[in-house]
């Protein structure tokens, strides 16, 4: 794994240099993941987007759960604001423009962001480690919501890990797919693969869906019994029978 102390915190390291320290830990990921060794690739794809900065809706997001305990020296720095000189603007900031070299290597950060986590998705994958994979698929759709290969991984990591609620995100995958296939950016050759999957998985989650409702009966079953058991009484004591609205009518067997 990569020092940072060797290079001093990646903040204080211009961005240019941590792009190019990224890009070089992302070869050395991939060298590893064509050698099959998934582990030690993550290591390295994992190292890289340390050296990048996040995803600018993620700091945000970060940004604002520490907004509150912020509040504080936030009105001590309102209040020293108040002492500016008439020659100041109250409250101004200097602004920063951004010349195109920087808007460059912004982009292109970016860019490599998506990849590093498209590679992340992979590789965890490969490991059969779905929660993870999951996480990193959707960390590419949060920059590239078109991207088709994540959708499918993201769909793969739902179907492994089974049970309706991920049978269920795995249907919506599909569904996302099937609807990028109409705007043009869905391969044609994946289209019949895509097809069976949906029915597949269509299926897959009817069947959970009816499994989970029995098992979840079963519990309420055996609780009832446990309370029927008091009075000498079971729920067999006791019938459902379906009715034309739509309903349920309850009748006591003996």
């Amino acid at each position: 794994m990569a020092d940072d102390g060797a290079h001093g915190a990646p903040n204080e390291v211009p961005l240019a240099t941590r792009l190019e320290e990224a890009n070089a830990l992302k070869a050395l990921g991939n060298d590893q993941y064509g050698k099959k060794n998934y582990a030690v690739a993550i290591t390295h794809y994992t190292d890289a987007l340390a050296r990048l900065p996040p995803r600018p809706d993620a700091a945000s997001a970060d940004a604002d759960a520490d907004a509150d305990a912020g509040d504080g020296a936030r009105a001590d720095d309102e209040a020293k604001v108040m002492e500016v000189g008439d020659d100041e603007p109250i409250g101004s900031t200097p602004v920063h423009t951004v010349s195109l070299e920087e808007h460059l290597v912004f982009e292109e950060v970016g860019q490599l962001r998506v990849k590093l986590y498209a590679n992340l998705a992979a590789s965890h994958l490969k490991l059969e480690q779905y929660n993870e994979a999951i996480i990193a698929s959707t960390e590419v759709l949060c920059e590239e919501p078109t991207n088709v290969k994540a959708l499918h991984r993201r769909a793969v990591a739902h179907e492994q890990l089974g049970g309706w609620s991920h049978l269920n995100d795995a249907m919506r995958d599909y569904e996302r797919l099937a609807d990028l296939d109409t705007e043009g950016y869905v391969p044609t050759s994946f289209r019949g693969e895509l097809q069976a999957n949906k029915q597949r998985i269509a299926q897959r989650v009817q069947e959970a869906g009816e499994q989970e409702k029995g098992e979840m009966l079963g519990k309420l079953k055996k609780l009832g019994n446990s309370v029927l058991g008091y009075f000498g009484l079971s729920t067999d004591n006791f019938q459902l029978t379906p009715q034309d609205n739509g309903g349920y009518s309850l009748n006591f067997v003996r």
